[in-house]
């Protein structure tokens, strides 16, 4: 018999994957044809559980419109994060 060991994409890649989950919300009809927040969350939460990564932070904004940065706090905040994180 023959032993072959499958491996996770985790245990070849040593480093563990960090991830950041960004969630939005712009409009109520949004949250009621099943886009809410929390939606979207277990939804990217079960994501990175079935592909072994690393949640950092969950960064949300509600209520705001997609079409600018502007008054995207934490997209710009998690922009931020990311910037600092890669000059380490």
């Amino acid at each position: 018999m023959i032993g072959i060991k499958v491996r996770t994409l985790f245990e070849l890649n040593a480093k563990p994957i960090i991830t950041a989950i960004y969630v939005r919300i712009s409009t109520e009809e949004q949250a009621e044809h099943g886009y809410s927040i929390d939606a979207q969350r277990e939804t990217l939460e079960k994501y990175c559980a079935d592909t072994q990564r690393t949640v950092f932070r969950i960064y949300c904004d509600r209520g705001v419109s997609g079409k600018s940065i502007n008054g995207r706090f934490e997209l710009q905040q998690m922009m931020k994060d990311a910037e600092k994180a890669s000059n380490t």
